[in-house]
C-alpha cells in the first residue's frame, strides 16, 4: 500500500475551495440577515402609514356630511344609525373609503353603560339612556388591531343635548 502524495497544486487547490465555500456561506447568511432587516422595516412602515392613515380618517370622519351636525363640529347621533345602514347596502363604496377598519362612536358623559345603540334602542322611549355605542363600519379581518381615538362632540336633537364622546377607529391588518 501506498501513501498518497498529494502535489502542491491540489493542496492550493483544496484550500482555494474551502475559502470560497466559507465566503458563500457567510455571503448567505449576510443576505439573509438583511432581508429579515428590511422586512421589519417594511412592516414597520406599513404599521405607522395605516396609523397615520386612521388619524386623518379620524379627522375626516366628524366632517362627513352624512354623520356631522348641519352648522357645528359635532357628530349627529340620530344620523348614525342610517349612516351605518348605508354602510352596509353600500359596502364595496365604504370599504374602499374606509378600509379594512371598525369604527365605533361611544357617549362618555354622561355615560349610561347600557349597550350598543340600534334601530330598536333608538326606537324605545328611554332612548338616549339605553345605549352608549355605535358601531358605524365593521370590516374586521382578524381579533388584532391597533386603535386610535378622538374626543368628539355628540348631539342628540331628540332632547336638544350635546354630550362628549369619543370616536374610535380600530385598523386591522
Amino acid at each position: 500500500m501506498g501513501v498518497l502524495k498529494y502535489s502542491k497544486g491540489q493542496i492550493e487547490l483544496n484550500e482555494t475551495l474551502l475559502v470560497l465555500f466559507f465566503i458563500v456561506i457567510i455571503l448567505i447568511m449576510g443576505v439573509i440577515f438583511y432581508f429579515r432587516v428590511f422586512q421589519e422595516n417594511v412592516e414597520e412602515k406599513a404599521e405607522e402609514l395605516s396609523e397615520q392613515e386612521a388619524s386623518v380618517l379620524l379627522a375626516s370622519i366628524t366632517n362627513m356630511a352624512e354623520i356631522s351636525c348641519s352648522n357645528e363640529d359635532c357628530i349627529d347621533t340620530s344620523k348614525l344609525i342610517p349612516f351605518s345602514n348605508l354602510i352596509r347596502t353600500k359596502f364595496d363604496y365604504y370599504k374602499a373609503t374606509l378600509g379594512n377598519k371598525k369604527i365605533t362612536v361611544y357617549s362618555m358623559y354622561p355615560s349610561t353603560n347600557k349597550g350598543k345603540c340600534d334601530s330598536k334602542a333608538y326606537n324605545s322611549l328611554e332612548y338616549p339612556k339605553n345605549c352608549n355605542y355605535w358601531i358605524i363600519h365593521d370590516s374586521q379581518i382578524n381579533k388584532d388591531g391597533i386603535k386610535i381615538s378622538t374626543p368628539v362632540s355628540l348631539y342628540y336633537p331628540e332632547i336638544d343635548e350635546y354630550r362628549i364622546g369619543s370616536l374610535e377607529i380600530e385598523i386591522y391588518g
